[in-house]
């Protein structure tokens, strides 16, 4: 066997993948071209006449669709012929961009008789991702792709040049160190910065290294202040909750004269919220 391929139907069930409609379509072209030589002849009277005929063309219900080939839909799932692409990257060469070019075979096929039913096929009047995929194809080979790794590696000691290194980034640090001395908060931060901006290998990870510690200063800046916690939605709903705010204690009385008993007791959040008593839960400082 020299050649063996077979088309199928686009409406075929081995086509469609999951979540999409497939009509079984039957319909299939299969081609084999055979091998021309004495054991193969000595098999195929086809083979041993004075012309060989190797092609073997079987039409399975070529005639029998299970759909309609002549519908919009139907028209639209062609595959692009080889006359449809260069017609396209003609009009790309003459300077169109995509939408261009569509408008303008759009207009050609609307003059020709049945113009309609041109358009609606795709072997004609291609679908738009296949349209500006060979205008990007017509880009790379005119004017080569759109990042080149190897000007961009070329950039990285120009980026170096104008003081945009690594090593920058730490003067800048040590500046800042030493106007901010009295802050303990920043020292500490610009310290573990520098430290961290030393281990970096590659330069493409200092930015993301600074963004971090910006980050990580903000949250730390924002330490120490008073942060007053609502366990609940409900009362988070509450306005005027302040520190002092009475809770309802859980269980039996304490025993005992000691009222300190009385204040270590768990508390029951609902009976609380039904007696229209609000919660406050304070944290406290440093969180």
């Amino acid at each position: 066997m020299v050649f063996h391929k077979v088309w199928r139907c686009k409406e075929a069930k081995r086509e469609k993948s999951c979540g999409e409609a497939a009509a079984h379509c039957p319909a299939k072209i299969d081609l084999k071209i055979k091998k021309v030589n004495r054991n193969t002849k000595r098999n195929d009277a086809f083979l041993r006449g004075e012309k060989p005929l190797p092609a073997v063309i079987k039409l399975f219900h070529h005639k029998n669709h299970s759909h309609s080939t002549a519908a919009a839909d139907a028209l639209s799932r062609l595959t692009p012929t080889m006359q449809t692409r260069e017609t396209f990257l003609a009009y790309f060469d003459s300077g169109m961009s995509p939408a261009e070019a569509t408008r303008l075979h759009e207009s050609k096929l609307l003059v020709q008789e049945d113009g309609y039913a041109l358009v609606a096929n795709s072997a004609v009047n291609p679908l738009p991702p296949a349209i500006y995929y060979w205008h990007r194809l017509c880009r790379e080979k005119n004017f080569g792709k759109d990042v080149d790794p190897l000007l961009k590696i070329a950039e990285m000691p120009l980026y170096a040049k104008h003081d945009n290194s690594l090593e920058a980034l730490i003067e800048q640090l040590r500046r800042v160190h030493a106007e901010e001395k009295s802050n303990a908060v920043y020292r500490r931060h610009l310290l573990s910065g520098t430290k961290r901006l030393r281990r970096l290998q590659e330069q493409k990870r200092g930015v993301g290294a600074m963004m971090a510690m910006n980050a990580a200063l903000g949250l730390e800046l924002r330490r120490g202040r008073y942060i007053k916690v609502q366990p609940t939605a409900i009362s988070r709903r509450r306005p005027g909750l302040t520190r002092g705010s009475k809770r309802v204690a859980a269980g039996r009385p304490a025993s005992g004269p000691s009222p300190k008993r009385a204040k270590k007791r768990r508390h029951v959040l609902q009976q609380s919220v039904s007696q229209n008593i609000p919660h406050v839960k304070l944290h406290g400082y440093g969180h």
